[in-house]
């Protein structure tokens, strides 16, 4: 992608999404350390922060992975069936991450506040995404 945000010439089909995917990743890794090190100053029990944030950061990044191939897989289907696939796969990762949430919250606030911030660590990515692709 160029600054202007359109697809370089050079880029085919297949690689400017997978680009995509690795700026989300940058992004989600970019909030980590940076929550990481506001957990380290602000909160108590560190350990537990921080391990939530883990989780709460690969929980982001499997969101993203599921996200990439669900809507890969859905261009090769049928209206119908893509439109069931897209819902379910939404569906599997709004549970998924509410598991993730709530088995946090049995844990410590803690780990449940790392969690949370983790898994928004994805839509800050998001709004990150202009100014990471001018660098990757």
């Amino acid at each position: 992608m160029t600054d202007s945000g359109h697809t370089k010439a050079s880029e085919t089909g297949m690689e400017a999404p997978k680009r995509t995917l690795r700026q989300i990743y940058v992004g989600i890794a970019l909030h980590g350390v940076i929550f990481g090190i506001l957990g380290i100053i602000f909160m108590r029990p560190i350990w537990m922060y921080e391990l939530g944030l883990l989780a709460g950061l690969l929980g982001a990044m499997g969101v993203t992975y599921n996200m990439y191939t669900t809507i890969e897989s859905a261009l090769d289907m049928h209206p119908d069936g893509a439109r069931k696939h897209v819902t379910l796969h939404s569906l599997l990762r709004l549970l998924g991450s509410a598991a993730l949430m709530i088995v946090a919250i049995l844990i410590d606030w803690t780990a449940f506040v790392g969690v949370t911030v983790g898994l928004i660590g994805l839509k800050i990515s998001a709004f990150m995404n202009p100014f990471i692709r001018r660098f990757i």
